[in-house]
């Protein structure tokens, strides 16, 4: 495991703690495939849920098996995965972010999970688990792909719900939510209620 280095990981580490302690009796056993007609989100469980794509984009998902975009990432310049090639959807590496792994090659896809929630699936080559960052990571999404604004992105780990974790920090420019992560695995983007 990485060691933490800033007092900002330390906070983000203690909350995600004490949140999933207070909301350890309210998980679910999977993520619901239901529609809640009053805010159209997938629940995730009794605080969070995921947010839907808009019907469009679903329907080019659905279509196409979802986007890939593949490329090695040079350690010492980081780059970006995405875009163009995942409808807009992308993640930018910074220079360095990749420490002692040096330059990886990395596959980026995005595509629907089994309950409607679009998956960011970034996978590098030749690593199995979690793949720690010396410098976190920026996620985006174009805002017009989704129905609702997410406040928070959850990492999928596994198939157990219980295993996922939400992080918060979602922001929002002209044309994406962005989220920085820490490390690569499965995300989703989603509103903590």
């Amino acid at each position: 495991m990485k060691p933490i280095k800033h007092f900002g990981d330390l906070a983000v580490v203690l909350l995600a703690a004490v949140f999933f302690v207070a909301c350890q009796n309210t998980i679910v056993d999977s993520p619901s495939a239901s529609v809640d007609s009053e805010t159209a989100l997938t629940e995730v469980n009794e605080f969070s849920r995921f947010v839907p794509v808009v019907q469009e984009f679903q329907k080019k998902l659905e279509k196409k098996g979802g986007f890939t975009h593949s490329r090695m990432i040079p350690a010492k310049a980081g780059g970006v995965l995405g875009g163009p090639q995942t409808a807009g959807c992308y993640v930018e590496i910074p220079r360095d972010a990749l420490g002692d792994y040096g330059n990886t090659f990395f596959a980026f896809s995005v595509y629907l999970g089994d309950g409607g929630e679009l998956i960011f699936d970034i996978e590098p080559r030749g690593h199995d688990g979690k793949f720690w960052l010396d410098e976190n990571a920026t996620l985006a999404v174009p805002i017009d792909l989704l129905e609702g604004i997410p406040n928070v992105v959850v990492n999928i780990e596994g198939t157990e719900v219980e295993d996922w974790t939400e992080v918060f920090g979602v922001n929002q420019n002209e044309t994406h939510y962005t989220a920085e992560v820490d490390h690569f695995s499965k995300w989703s983007w989603g509103i903590l209620e």
